[in-house]
């Protein structure tokens, strides 16, 4: 599972790929799999696919419904992830 997630993390993090839905389904599966344990958290992975998410030029419409939900677990769940930076990106995604 953990090589499946890198994989995709590779494609979705592509400079050509903006695909907002696509990353924030990404982290709506990482955050699932966290919470049952059957994955091992990559600080590096998700605080990249945090900040593609929230720096994406896109309204925050154009996200899934539960985006920031996800991004609000996995800063509950993975330690290591720098929340005061989370929170300035969010601050800044358009409205």
């Amino acid at each position: 599972m953990q090589s499946l997630v890198e994989i995709v993390h590779q494609i979705a993090v592509e400079p050509i790929s903006t695909d907002v839905a696509l990353l924030s389904h990404l982290l709506a599966f990482i955050a699932h799999l966290l919470q049952k344990g059957a994955l091992q958290p990559t600080v590096d992975m998700i605080s990249e696919l945090i900040e593609k998410v929230l720096s994406a030029d896109v309204t925050a419409e154009m996200r899934i419904a539960e985006t920031d939900r996800c991004i609000v677990e996995l800063m509950r769940n993975v330690s290591d992830l720098n929340e005061l930076a989370i929170l300035r990106r969010a601050e800044r995604v358009p409205q």
